[in-house]
């Protein structure tokens, strides 16, 4: 998992309020080189929550210390035109993989394993899952899309993908209160949406769920 992955994760505890950041308690790193690209990280610089990137790099085991040090306490987006800047960050970012350790709730304390290089963010059958809307609206990184217009087979694939991932999707039935997103046809899904102005783009929170890209 790499820390451009835990950047992106919420608790999905139902009922947790306060899920994001998840804390990074890393047993085993990794360290695998990748071209850098200029270009990447300044796309992707305005989605992240700095201070969690800065976090979960300093949580890293003594050996892979420097990459957190090497990271300022805050970054703004003419930082991007330093070469130092994008080396250290695109080292902390895309570099260094968590093999192993676990991401915790910083509510609830709730461990959820990482296991060759897998975070599990499944829920045991007595934990009811939360859904997809909050744990969205909970990263502030998240960015607008339109869901709206989803035709039968990707609503499909979205409701089945969302559902192996451990979390409570429907985007047929209408709802009762506004923490599914649900009847997007529906003055409910129209109001459910207009009150979410962040979103990750569909592509990215399925990818984001599975852990995809670590």
């Amino acid at each position: 998992m790499r820390l451009l992955t835990h950047n992106m994760l919420a608790s999905n505890v139902k009922g947790v309020v306060k899920g994001y950041p998840l804390r990074l308690e890393a047993e085993a790193v990794a360290e695998r080189p990748v071209d850098l690209n200029p270009d990447f990280l300044r796309h992707i610089f305005s989605r992240l929550d700095w201070p969690a990137l800065v976090a979960a790099a300093r949580s890293l085991p003594a050996d892979h210390a420097g990459a957190g040090a090497a990271l300022p306490d805050e970054a703004d987006p003419s930082m991007l035109d330093s070469d130092d800047f994008l080396r250290h960050f695109h080292h902390a970012l895309l570099e260094l993989h968590v093999e192993e350790g676990a991401l915790v709730c910083p509510e609830t304390g709730r461990r959820f394993p990482i296991n060759k290089g897998i975070p599990n963010m499944l829920l045991n059958e007595d934990e009811p899952p939360q859904c997809l809307i909050c744990y969205l609206t909970q990263n502030e990184s998240v960015r607008p899309t339109e869901l709206a217009n989803l035709d039968a087979a990707e609503k499909k694939y979205v409701e089945e993908e969302v559902r192996d991932a451990g979390f409570h999707l429907n985007l047929e039935t209408p709802c009762e209160d506004d923490l599914v997103l649900s009847g997007l046809s529906s003055e409910c899904g129209r109001q459910a949406l207009g009150r979410i102005d962040r979103l990750k783009p569909l592509t990215e929170w399925v990818a984001t769920l599975h852990g995809i890209g670590r």
